[in-house]
């Protein structure tokens, strides 16, 4: 029984790295190495799922060694993926390794004019994605909207500006500012700064008064 609890506490697993960070797109490779007598070794991804070869995940196994590569990693990629040994007799041993995906700052397409009836509440938009979430803040004319400059003014949970009865007197310039905490092997970029094109809300007065409309156009600067 002694000679069998030392074979069974001489299976060791490890992994040559304890923590990844990717950009989605990037690609890595993980090597798990075991010590001891083996019979199978795999790897598990973030949902305790045994993983299989596929078009974005290769395997390479050995006797005592694995492969793992991810392919264009995707935000959906991350998690906890661990190797797990087996030897003959069912004991098992197993590493782990975190890996962490990082999206990019990106404002995306938004359509232009965006129009409102006088009075209404308008939602202008910021349509801007990254991982982690960005933080979010709006301007007019340069000085940053908050709920204490302006009760009509509301940033929304999706960095949507919403103003409550929209008026002539909201003509002017807003611009949207987006930033993210960068990665750690990016550590002297401390921060990652986006601004949208700026865009003007104005009326248009060819249609009757009480159809006025608030349109924001973007001027491209």
């Amino acid at each position: 029984m002694k000679m069998n609890t030392m074979r069974q506490s001489a299976l060791q697993v490890s992994i040559s790295l304890k923590k990844v960070e990717l950009s989605v797109g990037e690609s890595k490779f993980f090597i798990c190495t075991a010590i001891g007598e083996p019979v199978r070794l795999e790897w598990f991804n973030p949902q305790g799922e045994r993983i299989v070869a596929s078009k974005r995940m290769m395997l390479h196994t050995e006797s005592s060694r694995s492969k793992l590569v991810i392919y264009n990693a995707i935000i959906e990629d991350a998690g906890i993926y661990r190797c797990q040994a087996t030897e003959a007799g069912g004991h098992t041993a197993e590493a782990s390794v975190v890996l962490e995906i990082y999206q990019r700052l990106t404002f995306r397409d938004v359509e232009s004019p965006q129009e409102f009836r006088h009075g209404e509440t308008a939602e202008v938009v910021c349509d801007v994605i990254s991982s982690p979430v960005p933080v979010v803040v709006w301007y007019r004319q340069d000085r940053e909207i908050t709920e204490q400059y302006h009760s009509r003014f509301q940033v929304l949970p999706n960095n949507n500006l919403q103003i409550h009865q929209v008026t002539k007197a909201d003509e002017g310039v807003y611009r949207c500012e987006a930033s993210v905490e960068a990665p750690r092997r990016h550590r002297p970029l401390s921060r990652w700064v986006f601004v949208l094109s700026r865009s003007v809300i104005t009326f248009l007065w060819s249609l009757p008064k009480e159809f006025d409309i608030c349109q924001l156009t973007d001027t491209g600067s």
